[in-house]
């Protein structure tokens, strides 16, 4: 029998986990040395700190040794001063906001956080959409792969109003204005040696 205060160390731990299933976009999941720049929430931080070997916070100085850099809403230069300065081997950086003006930004930002990763060596950088939501996503669907979007979305129908959404769709991803659209985003990127 599992004893009551195992029972909620282990849902919190699980709850925990679920926070950070963008882990499972690399091909080593396991988060050792990270650096978080920008302004996380209390919910990021916590899970960073409880499955992670070592968590600090940037204050804008260079690091010497970085597994991952995370960050949360950074603007264009934040996130180019953080992967300048700290170097990571990967990073994970998150968007979400519901307002179109927010949108509007973080299309920017996380154009220019890839231009600047690019720029920087990293050459596998890839962008996902959060379904409902970061927090709760239950869907993390790969932007890059059309096929997966179109199938996640068309939910097995072929009916009109489907073939019509996904024409829509198909031109918002040519476009690259799904940005605009969607409220939770996360771009990935890692250096292959």
């Amino acid at each position: 029998m599992i004893e009551p205060t195992t029972m909620e160390i282990s849902e919190d731990l699980l709850t925990l986990s679920r926070r950070l299933d963008w882990r499972f976009v690399f091909a080593n999941p396991r988060l050792q040395h990270v650096v978080v720049a920008g302004k996380p929430d209390d919910e990021l931080l916590n899970a960073l700190q409880a499955l992670s070997d070592h968590v600090s916070i940037w204050q804008g100085q260079s690091v010497e040794l970085c597994d991952m850099l995370v960050m949360l809403n950074p603007s264009s230069s934040l996130c180019w001063r953080a992967l300048e300065t700290i170097n990571p081997a990967r990073f994970y950086i998150e968007f979400e906001g519901y307002n179109l003006t927010f949108r509007l930004r973080r299309m920017l930002a996380s154009a220019c956080c890839v231009i600047a990763a690019r720029y920087r060596g990293y050459s596998n950088i890839r962008s996902f959409w959060y379904w409902p939501d970061i927090a709760n996503a239950n869907r993390i669907i790969p932007l890059s792969q059309s096929e997966a979007l179109l199938f996640v979305l068309a939910k097995g129908r072929s009916d009109f109003r489907t073939n019509l959404k996904m024409t829509g769709l198909s031109l918002l991803l040519r476009t690259g204005l799904l940005a605009l659209i969607i409220k939770s985003l996360g771009v990935a990127g890692e250096r292959h040696v």
